[in-house]
């Protein structure tokens, strides 16, 4: 009799929470954010979710989209795989959110696009992502915004195919999962093409010692260093390769990159000047409209330390949100957003090279990229490129 009471009692909190979460949705947009906010990566995105939360907080004090406010849900997987499905379908089901953004490291990314696509909500990350998004046939409900690793990768081969004219060897480093093996494929195979040797190194996503991996990657005598890995990471590699000898260029991508700790870390290493990031964002150095209402939104809400590439990030994806609500219209289910999203296009300004732009057999497409080279006379990565366009279908991956 007391387990029967127990169990109604169960049922009736489980239907009263459903009918609060389904009231909230009547009256607000409610969209779901997942990332590693306090696992060997937050690093990473904590500024990503500080910067979007940000976009959420003015948008409302401007009215909404339409005059409908936004409920930003948020949840910590951890870098676990597991975990991050957990969460996506407590999002979807308690939370009745019509859209997860954000998302940590790929590793986790198949996992919360399974669940989304079996639920059928759109899914959009926003740090890196993997080919699932990439034509000719991209996984339903599932979106990237940011580094697609095998774009990234092919982009700074053949960068470093350039700026060693043809001669010399790189050695990629990443980190050892889905993501950074595709990214060191692509890195090496674009390189090759440009005439250069290559070689690969793979490390965990929780290391933190990098003497070991630095003697390793010195034996194998690189010419240049790519480098596609987390900002803790960068700065523990950066000074590990330094205090190892090595003492040529290395070229990062800056997937989680957050400038001014990177280089207060690393001004006692040394070559400072060899360094340099490819990016898909400007830098928090640049200048335009897009990153001035950033910088001045930042300053209203009390932000302690600068920008970095990464504010520059989750600032991007709040603009792509704000302009797939805006299509989708009101009430905007799960299903009606991902029609908006499919055929989206949004200008990104400053912030970017080029437009987010998706279509059904592309939810990636064409990508700029920039390289950006620290200048210690001023103080700041300056850009040293304009913008290279990539397309979302890289063919150079390492055989």
């Amino acid at each position: 009799m007391q387990r029967n009471s127990l169990l109604a009692l169960g049922t009736a909190l489980l239907a009263l929470a459903w009918n609060a979460a389904e009231t909230r949705a009547q009256n607000q947009h409610v969209i779901g954010y997942i990332g590693d906010l306090s696992g060997p990566m937050q690093d990473n995105y904590a500024p990503i979710l500080e910067s979007f939360e940000y976009y959420v907080k003015a948008l409302n004090e401007r009215g909404g989209v339409n005059g409908v406010p936004v409920k930003l849900v948020v949840r910590n997987d951890q870098l676990d795989a597991t975990r991050a499905a957990s969460l996506s379908l407590e999002l979807i089901t308690a939370e009745r959110v019509n859209s997860i953004w954000g998302m940590s490291v790929t590793r986790t990314h198949m996992a919360v696009y399974s669940v989304a696509q079996r639920h059928k909500v759109p899914a959009i990350a926003m740090f890196s992502g993997i080919k699932e998004v990439l034509p000719p046939k991209p996984l339903p409900y599932s979106y990237s915004i940011g580094h697609v690793f095998e774009v990234a990768g092919e982009v700074s081969g053949k960068l470093a195919g350039q700026m060693l004219k043809g001669k010399g060897k790189i050695v990629c480093a990443s980190i050892e999962a889905p993501g950074g093996v595709a990214v060191c494929q692509f890195a090496e195979g674009a390189s090759q093409a440009g005439g250069l040797q290559s070689d690969t190194v793979l490390f965990a996503p929780t290391a933190t010692e990098f003497g070991a991996i630095a003697q390793r990657m010195l034996a194998m005598k690189p010419t240049l260093v790519v480098s596609h890995t987390g900002a803790g990471q960068n700065i523990g590699l950066f000074r590990a390769l330094r205090g190892a000898g090595y003492d040529g260029p290395i070229l990062m991508g800056s997937h989680g990159l957050n400038e001014a700790p990177l280089v207060a870390a690393l001004k006692s290493a040394g070559g400072l000047n060899k360094l340099q990031i490819v990016s898909r964002f400007a830098t928090p150095d640049s200048e335009g409209k897009e990153l001035d209402e950033l910088r001045a939104v930042a300053k209203k809400y009390g932000k302690k330390g600068p920008l970095s590439t990464t504010s520059i990030m989750g600032w991007a994806m709040g603009r792509v949100m704000e302009a797939a609500l805006r299509k989708c219209g009101f009430p905007c289910p799960a299903e009606k957003l991902d029609g908006a999203l499919q055929t989206l296009s949004v200008d990104m300004g400053s912030l970017m090279g080029g437009p987010i732009k998706f279509t059904p057999g592309d939810h990636y497409g064409t990508s700029w990229w920039r390289v950006y080279q620290y200048d210690e006379a001023v103080g700041k990565f300056v850009a040293v490129s304009n913008w290279i366009e990539a397309s979302s279908t890289p063919t150079l991956k390492k055989k």
